[in-house]
């Protein structure tokens, strides 16, 4: 089984620059600010899921992306800390999935690009995680 230390995966970053009080430009992708299921701002829900992961609680963390999500923010850095907070669950094809949808929303994203492989060889699928670096 692959291990990953948590330090070595994620990179914390501030919460997303604000363009105004509604739009928001991450990694490439600007997105109109909306509130999610749970009231919360997404940046806000964001900021949370990364405070769950940085103390190993990577079941809230899943819970809060989901809710970024859900409320219709399509952050590359959502997906991709959901796929890392799976992983570090051990569901690596739910966290191959998340990576996926992060490099649908920004291709050249580096990190979802290296995690993506780490999930393809904790699935056994060596071969392709070479050729997706």
């Amino acid at each position: 089984m692959l291990s990953v230390r948590a330090s070595a995966v994620v990179r914390v970053e501030p919460v997303p620059f604000l363009l105004s009080s509604s739009h928001v430009q991450h990694h490439g992708v600007t997105v109109i600010g909306r509130v999610g299921p749970s009231g919360e701002s997404a940046e806000h829900l964001l900021q949370r899921a990364r405070d769950r992961f940085a103390v190993g609680d990577y079941r809230a963390t899943v819970l809060c992306c989901e809710q970024v999500i859900a409320g219709g923010r399509p952050f590359a850095d959502a997906f991709h800390l959901l796929g890392v907070a799976f992983a570090m669950l051990g569901q690596s094809d739910r966290a191959l999935e998340a990576f996926d949808q992060a490099l649908v929303l920004n291709p050249r994203y580096l990190e979802a690009l290296v995690h993506r492989a780490l999930a393809l060889f904790a699935l056994g699928r060596g071969d392709e995680a070479a050729q997706a670096l």
